[in-house]
């Protein structure tokens, strides 16, 4: 029954491609997007003056740059029932093919998500020539891991037929899917109703856990699949999120799209402020340490940890393995696995469980809704004994992470300069992806708190 669900051994294998040329330079007239949105609609439709002067000023986007740093910019706002979708939907569309480069459409909400997806079958109407020319993009957190599914497998003789009934299913559905995509996308949310979030939406892929390269799905990843296509795809749809996470890390192999949309652009400020912001609350920093650290006792997580992901590639750098060995010791200062139980109890256990702490105690104390787990808070002034002493004892503990991760940095971008000849390319996009993530989830946390 087991081998039978090991449908992973049927899905395609993504193929590393040359990079793609960059864009061209071709303008799109506003005539040129009016003619385009008559062609997505059909000459049967009906005719909307605001729609055509919409996409007829959207054009202007998508003219040449002409100075560094200086891209043009068009705000438009329009009112319900305008079909303002489709109105920008056609110039963009049309600059794509023109340029071979991709358009990103941001939105902030799944829902406009879905509907840009149904808008866009009027571009596309072939299911497998859309395929080709649009993705959906969405945080990792958001697709199925084909490593979960796997080790759900593997325990059914265990936990009997039951999950075998369930994951039957969700293999057929891994079987049939556009992209992998559960939530929001063509998943069967009844699932979850039937079977429970542990062997359907809890199998997606977990914030820190994922080994990239070092996973034996690695070449058949729903998440790497549309990543790739996303780089050949004429428009891409994403969200606010992760095209300001892209931004501050310089997307996906170092380039970026050189054209956008925002829909629902009233929403980027907060997405701005997400990503360029610091910030390492209490389940930050847990994930932070299970990122680093790997699973540890009392914690249901897989992850392997930076030491799994790393060891084989350092393992003749002596600097490189002092550094691992030290970045690992000092996150353990960090939230451990059920942290949040022990600083209700009052048994925090490092320094940013007790700071965490003593703000608990602070807020609780000192709110007057404290009866509800809704909007508490309360003044930073006059900190309760003990809580400033405890903030100055975490700040040291963050800094000394600060110097290891700035050596396995310098250790892992000196591999990539002088050993890439050695290094295939899986290993390389390996130490790529460890080095960014390194940067942003853990030098400039901690630089900035």
């Amino acid at each position: 029954m087991v081998d039978a669900l090991r449908i992973w051994k049927n899905l395609p294998e993504w193929e590393e491609g040359p990079p793609p040329i960059p864009p061209g330079n071709a303008p799109v007239t506003p005539q040129e997007s009016k003619n385009r949105l008559r062609d997505i609609l059909g000459w049967g439709a009906e005719k909307r003056t605001q729609q055509v002067d919409y996409a007829a000023k959207g054009a202007s986007a998508f003219a040449p740059i002409d100075r560094p740093g200086e891209p043009h910019i068009v705000l438009a706002e329009a009112g319900t029932g305008v079909g303002k979708t489709l109105g920008y939907i056609a110039p963009a569309s049309l600059w794509a093919e023109r340029n071979g480069g991709s358009v990103w459409i941001s939105t902030f909400t799944r829902n406009l998500q879905r509907q840009l997806d149904g808008e866009l079958n009027r571009l596309h109407p072939d299911p497998a020539e859309k395929a080709d020319r649009v993705v959906i993009r969405k945080g990792r957190e958001n697709y199925l891991c084909l490593l979960n599914f796997e080790e759900a497998t593997n325990r059914i003789p265990v936990r009997g037929p039951s999950d075998a009934i369930a994951l039957g299913l969700m293999a057929r559905w891994i079987q049939a899917t556009r992209d992998g995509d559960m939530v929001g996308g063509d998943f069967p949310s009844w699932l979850i109703n039937l079977f429970g979030r542990q062997l359907t939406s809890d199998l997606t892929d977990t914030r820190g856990e994922c080994i990239y390269s070092a996973c034996a799905h690695y070449g058949k990843c729903f998440v790497e699949h549309t990543v790739r296509r996303a780089k050949l795809a004429d428009i891409v749809v994403a969200n606010h999120a992760l095209v300001m996470a892209q931004a501050a890390m310089g997307g996906d192999d170092g380039t970026l799209p050189t054209r956008y949309v925002f829909d629902e652009g009233h929403h980027i400020f907060d997405a701005a402020d997400g990503a360029f912001s610091a910030n390492l609350s209490g389940r930050e920093g847990a994930d932070l340490r299970r990122w680093l650290v790997g699973a540890e006792a009392g914690s249901n997580s897989r992850s392997r940890g930076l030491r799994t992901r790393l060891e084989d590639l350092i393992s003749d750098d002596q600097s490189a393995i002092e550094a691992l060995d030290e970045i690992i010791q000092s996150a353990h200062a960090l939230p451990g696995p059920a942290w949040g139980q022990r600083i209700t109890s009052g048994q925090p256990k490092g320094p940013a469980e007790a700071f965490l702490a003593y703000v608990h105690q602070q807020v609780y104390a000192r709110d007057g809704a404290s009866g509800t787990q809704y909007a508490l808070e309360t003044e930073t002034i006059s900190p309760v004994p003990g809580l400033l002493e405890a903030a100055q004892t975490l700040e040291i503990a963050l800094k000394r992470m600060i110097l290891p991760i700035k050596q396995m940095l310098k250790s892992l971008t000196e591999m990539l300069n002088y050993e890439s000849d050695t290094l295939d390319t899986a290993q390389r996009n390996r130490i790529d992806a460890i080095s960014r993530s390194l940067q942003r989830r853990g030098l400039l946390s901690l630089i900035h708190i």
